[in-house]
């Protein structure tokens, strides 16, 4: 018995990505210093410098430039987008909240549907499940999986990292579009963690 062909075509993929990461940087000294770990530390993990959000950076109008700069890519107009993810886990403000209606305020997106989809490190992978899923079943064309992070409104800009990879949350964003006839197709996922 032959082994079916995948059908690329027809089955959903990821159609573009885009992300946004603050232009301002913090150098591996500074990093060591408002962490308190040594610097040496620091460089040992790779890291040379981290972004810095501005006052501006929150995780809704990081997402919305991120999902600006995919739906760009992909060549689609804010209106072609149907449904919106925000699978990240900070937000601009506390529960209630919901991030994915901040994005698509901050689009201008008044079409699409959005919803919060909080499953902490498997956000990402559970909100590009869930679209392929909806595009598969025919309920949305195009689904926008965005994950923007803040993390310092989690746990303060100076504080002391239990461990040295503690350091290395930074803020930024990034949307993958899910629909038909990307040319690829979503055909397995990991949910190996932490």
């Amino acid at each position: 018995m032959a082994t079916p062909a995948l059908q690329v075509a027809s089955s959903p993929g990821i159609r573009s990505i885009g992300w946004w990461v603050p232009s301002a940087r913090r150098s591996t000294a500074e990093i060591a210093r408002l962490h308190d770990l040594p610097e040496d530390a620091v460089e040992r993990l790779g890291l040379i410098e981290q972004p810095v959000a501005g006052e501006a950076d929150h995780p809704s109008t990081m997402g919305a430039r991120a999902t600006r700069r995919a739906l760009d890519a992909a060549g689609l107009a804010i209106d072609d987008l149907d449904l919106l993810i925000f699978a990240g886990v900070t937000r601009d403000w506390p529960t209630p909240w919901v991030a994915a209606f901040g994005v698509l305020h901050e689009l201008g997106a008044h079409r699409a549907a959005g919803f919060d989809l909080s499953t902490r490190c498997a956000g990402s992978i559970d909100a590009l499940w869930l679209a392929k899923t909806l595009v598969d079943s025919g309920t949305y064309r195009t689904v926008a999986v965005c994950c923007a992070e803040r993390f310092d409104y989690l746990f303060g800009e100076h504080r002391r990292a239990e461990l040295v990879t503690d350091a290395t949350y930074s803020p930024g964003a990034a949307t993958a579009i899910v629909s038909r006839g990307a040319g690829n197709a979503i055909a397995g996922f990991s949910h190996l963690i932490n």
